[in-house]
């Protein structure tokens, strides 16, 4: 049984994750423009956002936020992870390949 549990964790070790990498999403509107892109590692979600509001026609200073999650904890929104896609309530964000 030893045997096949060092055998499993070689093979996973060997084969890392192919989701892991670099995911972006972008959105314009009537009031803000907005880039997200999302950074996969192991169990970890880095999101980093930057935003730029229209304030009399004129485009603000681009503003910057980060929040970061560990998949499966509670405080994480839900997470939809599939081959080329990560799914963040309705945001769908693209893997860069």
């Amino acid at each position: 049984m030893k045997k096949l549990l060092y055998l499993t964790l070689l093979l996973v070790a060997c084969h890392p994750d192919k989701r892991h990498g670099v995911y972006v999403h972008h959105t314009s509107g009537p009031f803000s423009i907005v880039d997200d892109t999302l950074i996969l590692n192991d169990t970890v979600i880095t999101k980093k956002t930057g935003y730029q509001k229209f304030n009399n026609c004129k485009l603000s200073p681009i503003a910057y936020k980060t929040h970061q999650w560990t998949i499966g904890s509670l405080d994480a929104p839900l997470i939809q992870i599939r081959e080329h896609e990560i799914i963040i309530g309705q945001t769908i964000y693209q893997r860069i390949p």
